[in-house]
C-alpha cells in the first residue's frame, strides 16, 4: 500500500459517511470494477473519487481488492439515512477522524470480499446505537481473524448449540465456541477429532444477531 496516496482515505470515508448514498447498488458489483472507474459511476462519493485518481496512478493487487472490499461495504450501508448518519458523526465529533481511519484500516485487512458487508452490518446497529462501541470492535476483530467458510457455517446453524466438525473447531479457536465433550480432541486442525463437540457460546451468537 503506498501511504502517500492511502493516507488521506480515512478523511474521505468520514466524508462519505455524510453524503448520500441511496445511490449505491449491488448492481454495481455486477459492472467491473474497471468500468465503476472508467466511466465516472458514483463519482458523488468522496471515497470513490479519491479511488478513481488512485487508479489512474496505476493500482496493485492488494489496492483494487480493497476498491471492491469499500463497495461492497458501501453498498450495505446503502439503506441507512443520511440523517442518522450525521447525528452519528456529530455524536461522536471527538472520535470521528478515527472511527473513518479504523474503517480503512479494518477494510484494507479483511482477506474476503464478503466480509465487509458482515462489518457494515455491525456498523449499522452501532450506528444506531444497538450496540456498543466495544461490542462493535471486538466483533469487528473476530470477523477480520475468522475464515470466511466458519463464519458461514455459524450463520447456517444459527439455531444450533452444539456444532461439530472442522469449522466448528475454527469458531472454537477464535472464542466463539468451547468444547463440550471431553474425547480426547485437539484444538489443532490436523489432529483434531471431527466427532468433538463445540457449543456456541454468547459472542458468537452476538456475531450471529448483529452481523450475520
Amino acid at each position: 500500500m503506498r501511504e502517500v496516496e492511502m493516507e488521506k482515505l480515512d478523511v474521505k470515508m468520514l466524508e462519505t459517511l455524510k453524503t448520500d448514498l441511496s445511490g449505491v447498488s449491488a448492481d454495481y458489483m455486477e459492472i467491473g470494477l474497471d468500468a465503476i472507474l472508467d466511466d465516472g459511476l458514483l463519482k458523488d462519493i468522496p471515497i470513490v473519487n479519491s479511488i478513481i485518481s488512485l487508479y489512474k496512478t496505476g493500482v496493485n493487487v492488494r489496492e483494487r481488492f480493497l476498491i471492491k472490499k469499500l463497495l461492497v461495504f458501501l453498498t450495505s450501508l446503502s439503506n441507512t439515512t443520511i440523517e442518522n448518519r450525521l447525528e452519528f458523526i456529530r455524536k461522536h465529533e471527538k472520535e470521528s477522524a478515527k472511527i473513518g481511519e479504523e474503517l480503512i484500516v479494518l477494510l484494507d485487512r479483511l482477506d474476503h470480499v464478503n466480509k465487509p458487508e458482515y462489518v457494515a452490518k455491525l456498523f449499522k446497529h452501532y450506528l444506531n446505537e444497538e450496540i456498543s462501541l466495544i461490542v462493535y470492535q471486538r466483533l469487528c476483530q473476530i470477523i477480520d481473524r475468522c475464515f470466511i467458510e466458519d463464519l458461514r457455517f455459524l450463520k447456517e446453524n444459527a439455531g444450533s448449540e452444539i456444532v461439530t466438525g472442522i469449522e466448528a473447531l475454527g469458531l472454537a479457536n477464535n472464542g466463539l465456541a468451547v468444547r463440550a465433550s471431553f474425547d480426547g480432541g485437539s484444538f489443532d486442525e490436523v489432529n483434531y477429532n471431527p466427532n468433538t463437540d463445540y457449543k456456541i457460546n454468547e459472542l458468537a451468537k452476538l456475531l450471529i444477531r448483529y452481523a450475520l
